[in-house]
């Protein structure tokens, strides 16, 4: 508080600041919004939103974001799944979700709308009496082997892949012979964390080629 108002009082002239010293009280705004035009004092009440930003203030919400897209790989049962990722243009907020899937031309080609990824989603079936099997919307063909060694399929199709394989004997001798060699293809099951400070955890891989188990522990410090 300056002299002069210490000892004669502010002068307000019916506004938040007083015009000798600057002090400020909450009356008498001069309301611009959500700003005061003279104190730069703020209301949560009309905002000037800018999706979810507002301009005058800066305040934030979590609504009418402006996203823009792009797909990303995560991991999903054991297998990458491709899903669009979604960046807040104004606030920077992230957002993971499914596409949104449109006919792309062909009978399994589809386009995300979003962030434009194209894929193709078959209705694959077994063929009887052989390592192949159909779809059976379009008729495309893909035999096992693709499948047993398509990192991007799930454990339990490719390791499904690898059993007709098997029963064919057509799994090639050089994945037998890593396989008997411990040099197995390996697919993360299942990880423990230790209870306590030098306790016991382990990580589980189970081959998809072969099915065997291998548990890696980690006994502490």
């Amino acid at each position: 508080m300056g002299t002069i108002c210490s000892v004669i009082g502010h002068k307000w002239n019916n506004s938040c600041t007083c015009s000798r010293c600057g002090n400020t009280r909450d009356l008498n705004h001069s309301w611009n919004g959500c700003r005061c035009r003279i104190c730069n004092k703020t209301r949560d009440e009309q905002h000037n939103w800018d999706h979810c930003r507002c301009t005058k203030c800066g305040k934030t919400r979590d609504e009418d974001h402006y996203f823009i897209y792009k797909p990303v790989y995560t991991e999903k049962d054991g297998a990458k799944k491709s899903m669009c990722e979604g960046t807040c243009r104004i606030c920077g907020k992230v957002i993971v979700i499914e596409h949104d899937d449109q006919p792309a031309g062909g009978k399994c080609s589809f386009r995300c709308k979003r962030c434009n990824y194209t894929h193709e989603d078959h209705d694959f079936k077994e063929v009887p009496g052989r390592c192949a099997e159909v779809c059976s919307v379009c008729g495309e063909e893909r035999d096992y082997m693709k499948i047993a060694l398509d990192d991007s399929e799930s454990f339990e199709k490719r390791r499904s892949a690898f059993m007709k394989l098997d029963a064919a004997s057509m799994i090639p001798e050089s994945i037998r012979t890593n396989c008997a060699e411990d040099k197995h293809i390996l697919k993360q099951t299942k990880a423990t964390r230790q209870q306590f400070q030098g306790g016991t955890s382990y990580t589980e891989y189970i081959c998809v080629a072969c099915g065997k188990t291998i548990r890696e522990m980690d006994y502490g410090n």
